[in-house]
């Protein structure tokens, strides 16, 4: 065995051995060596601002504060207040979202999509 084996299979002894003491450390440990990760796949973004997810989901602002009132997952107060992405999303798609506050909401975006269009178009 050459010196650089002999250095690989002690750092993987290590890593193995903090792994057994620590194993709350182990995703820390998957994201640091990038271990059953895509590298080439963008970054999952796990928490937004409530504008940033309501457009991801394609509503307008005060939809989602409506939602946040019926119980959309939410972290953090007033400007602080982010929403998990995740959560948000499998939430809204299990039905938590009453189905007349999300068609109005999908109408007032699209209406309001419309309207910065034509003033686009108008300038």
């Amino acid at each position: 065995m050459t010196s650089i084996d002999v250095l690989a299979a002690d750092f993987v002894d290590a890593v193995l051995r903090h792994v057994r003491e620590h194993p709350e450390k182990v995703l820390e440990i998957q994201r640091a060596f990038r271990v059953g990760t895509n590298n080439d796949a963008p970054p999952v973004i796990e928490f937004m601002k409530v504008a940033e997810f309501a457009q991801h989901i394609g509503m307008c602002k005060r939809s989602v504060e409506n939602m946040v009132t019926e119980g959309l997952p939410i972290v953090g107060k007033g400007r602080r207040r982010r929403v998990p992405v995740a959560e948000a999303v499998s939430w809204v798609r299990a039905g938590g979202a009453d189905a007349e506050i999300e068609k109005r909401a999908r109408f007032d975006a699209n209406r309001a999509s419309r309207t910065v269009a034509a003033r686009k178009v108008q300038e």
